[in-house]
């Protein structure tokens, strides 16, 4: 990742119940040069990171396990 790349990371640190699907629960949109921004879902996250990468020039990173590494993000179908 570079300064200019946009991260989704799935948030771990709430005692919601877990998720029914992988893109559902909370989410945490961290971009350059804004406060992070906590969303419902992942849908919702990545409409905004899809802005914030825009403007940046930059790309979109998902982490989406407690213990794992951001990936690029490239949406499929």
């Amino acid at each position: 990742m570079t300064e200019r790349d946009v991260l989704i990371a799935r948030v771990f640190d709430t005692p919601a119940a877990p998720p029914v699907s992988p893109d559902e629960g909370p989410w945490r949109l961290t971009a350059p040069g804004q406060a992070a921004r906590t969303f419902d879902g992942f849908r919702e996250a990545y409409d905004v990171a899809l802005v914030c990468a825009n403007q940046t020039g930059g790309d979109i990173y998902r982490l989406s396990t407690k213990d794992g590494e951001p990936e690029l993000y490239t949406p499929t179908g």
